[in-house]
């Protein structure tokens, strides 16, 4: 078995160390927010304007997180 160490220099580089601790945390976030523009796609009586938007916006979301290598 590997393993990997990631090594910030802090305090400057805090931000970069905060998004790699926190992975995890923004994955579940946007995952639930798929959900959720999932169920409102599907089950939500919503205009034209906002599916639109949803659409959208799901498909932003899982082209990025596909670039990055995670499912959704």
């Amino acid at each position: 078995m590997s393993d990997a160490i990631l090594r910030f220099k802090l305090p400057e580089e805090r931000r970069e160390f905060d998004l790699a601790a926190k992975g995890e945390r923004l994955n579940g976030l946007l995952f639930d927010l798929d959900q959720e523009m999932r169920n409102k796609l599907k089950y939500g009586k919503i205009s034209k304007n906002t599916r639109d938007v949803l659409e959208a916006l799901r498909t932003m979301v899982r082209e990025e997180m596909a670039v990055i290598g995670v499912e959704l």
